[in-house]
């Protein structure tokens, strides 16, 4: 679309008592910074939060000159109420806002037509929100896979063909030894599609297992399914449960159209194969957490919130420093919104502390799809499992609900940073096959300290702060201690080390000319953090809040010489 200012229709400044309660007169030029520039222009005094206004919208950054019509409003649930608020734009390629236009802020970024303008108003270094984002990005890029007794089969191994020659699904290349070692169920569908062979030429199933030593292998019929009773064309369903010798762990599935004896002359379909450990019949075919668990992996950031800093210009008023970020939606943790299965919810003030919700919009609301009847009941069949499940079968069935390691990360996060909202209202839920749960934590601003207003800096947390008002955080850190201290000390080597998040800090504050920082305070000079935060405030606080979090989880931390941390917890001082 060319740009014509001449068709760009004026609006009136927004009132004082609406966004930005910029005094009149206040306009400045153009900064001589190299921060992208941001410009609004219409008439903003409908609007709220609940109400989008149509405004034309342009973004510069020196290299891409971006013209579109937004509908907008304002962002947020508290920060409604500041003086300088956020907004959320959908953009247009036309003035009817009939076509959505689609665009990258930055090359990193997927093409969307939604994204936010954060006043970050209780910060005044417009930092800890992205770089917090960004410590939450680093965590969930290494978060580890707990595969309890869920299915450990990957969807793309769930069916294999043999068709007259053996097919291998080697296990160890994606479920871990330990689990390997363990008695394991099978259950899978069998379909006899050709047979040719009768005697030694029948057709099996089954598992060879490996000595620890990794030398030597054992066979035998005990690990075996016999197909000799599959009617050719016909489909049978198997579940058998196999353990695996002393000093040995199952090594390979071994899909057999007749015996290693012969040339093969079967043909075999095996279908909705399901491995799990420790367990009896899993009924039913269930998804892979594997596949929950990297579908996160492959969203934007990890599903971590990506900005960057901008100035902002409404009719030509400088509104001073903003940052330009992704949205909580769809697109943010890579979700098809036309997929039931692929659900996102806002818990709000959800604690899971009941075993059914409404999702409303009062204690929580679905983000995608649309809150179908389907859709809130997979989201209370976690709950319900949360509050009515006996401590023992949370235990050994938290996988087949939840990617544990998310929940351990989001936990941890929150006291490390010390966040305020972190246990219960700034959680986002998500699945991708309507089973499996991960927790992604977002607005980070009411961390290192600062408080949820910004008008104070908190105390270091003690003891007494080792609580989580959500239910699974709380029982996920009482009931695998073990889990949470090595993964806590893991973290603490690189992603939660002082130096790492400092420097994370340190470049994004660098990255906004000061002379920025000045215009922004004396447009909005009652910030209130003003006089309480900046990068000295924030250094000194991952030094205090993270050796307040070492002592809740019981992790003493001392620096060795190439800089790691080690747990000396125990050892002799």
């Amino acid at each position: 679309m060319a740009y014509n200012k001449t068709t760009w229709s004026t609006g009136d400044v927004i009132s004082a008592d609406k966004l930005n309660n910029a005094e009149s007169g206040i306009e400045t030029a153009s900064l001589a910074s190299d921060l992208p520039r941001v410009d609004l222009t219409g008439d903003t005094t409908a609007m709220t939060g609940d109400v989008a206004v149509p405004l034309q919208f342009r973004f510069r950054d020196g290299q891409q000159d971006v013209l579109a019509y937004a509908s907008t409003k304002w962002q947020g649930d508290t920060s409604q109420g500041y003086p300088k608020k956020n907004l959320s734009f959908k953009f247009y390629s036309d003035s009817d806002l009939s076509k959505k236009l689609k665009w990258k802020p930055k090359s990193s970024w997927k093409k969307d037509n939604s994204f936010n303008l954060k006043a970050n108003w209780i910060d005044r270094t417009e930092a800890r929100n992205l770089v917090n984002a960004q410590i939450q990005a680093q965590t969930f890029a290494s978060t580890p896979l707990y595969y309890g007794n869920a299915n450990s089969i990957p969807a793309n191994y769930s069916q294999v063909e043999a068709n007259k020659a053996v097919q291998f699904l080697f296990l160890d290349s994606f479920i871990d030894k330990d689990y390997l070692s363990q008695q394991l169920t099978l259950s899978c569908d069998v379909q006899l599609v050709e047979d040719n062979g009768t005697g030694n030429n029948e057709a099996k199933i089954y598992f060879t297992s490996k000595a620890n030593t990794d030398s030597g292998a054992a066979f035998g019929d005990a690990n075996t399914i016999d197909l000799s009773s599959v009617a050719v064309g016909s489909s049978s369903h198997y579940t058998m449960t196999f353990t695996p010798a002393a000093g040995y762990w199952f090594d390979k599935l071994i899909m057999l159209p007749g015996t290693v004896y012969s040339t093969p002359t079967a043909h075999i379909l095996v279908k909705n194969i399901s491995l799990t450990a420790t367990s009896t019949d899993p009924g039913t075919y269930a998804p892979s957490v594997a596949d929950n668990h990297a579908m996160l992996a492959s969203a934007a950031n990890y599903g971590a919130i990506q900005g960057f800093p901008v100035e902002m210009y409404l009719n030509g008023v400088d509104q001073g420093l903003y940052t330009f970020n992704t949205r909580k939606d769809n697109n943010l943790m890579n979700m098809d919104s036309s997929n039931n299965s692929h659900i996102l919810v806002d818990v709000e003030t959800i604690t899971l502390n009941e075993s059914a919700y409404a999702l409303n919009g009062v204690d929580g609301s679905v983000i995608t799809p649309d809150a179908t009847a389907d859709v809130i009941a997979a989201f209370n069949r976690l709950a319900q499992f949360v509050n009515e499940s006996a401590d023992a079968d949370f235990v050994a069935q938290i996988a087949q609900y939840v990617d544990l390691y998310s929940v351990i990360d989001t936990a941890i996060l929150r006291l490390a940073m010390e966040n305020i909202d972190g246990d219960s209202k700034s959680i986002l839920y998500g699945t991708y096959d309507g089973r499996t749960w991960f927790t992604v934590p977002y607005d980070l601003d009411s961390t290192w300290q600062l408080y949820f207003d910004g008008s104070n800096i908190q105390p270091l947390w003690n003891a007494d702060h080792f609580y989580f008002s959500s239910k699974l955080l709380s029982r996920v850190i009482n009931l695998f201690p073990t889990q949470v201290k090595k993964r806590y000390i893991k973290l603490r080597q690189r992603t939660l080390s002082a130096g790492n998040i400092n420097k994370l800090f340190k470049d994004f504050i660098d990255g906004i000319p000061t002379i920025a920082f000045d215009n922004n305070e004396t447009i909005w000079p009652a910030i209130p953090s003003i006089q309480l935060t900046d990068f000295a405030q924030i250094q000194q606080s991952v030094t205090g809040c993270l050796s307040v979090a070492d002592k809740m989880l019981n992790a003493q931390i001392v620096s060795t010489a190439d800089g790691s941390v080690v747990d000396t917890s125990g050892q002799p001082q």
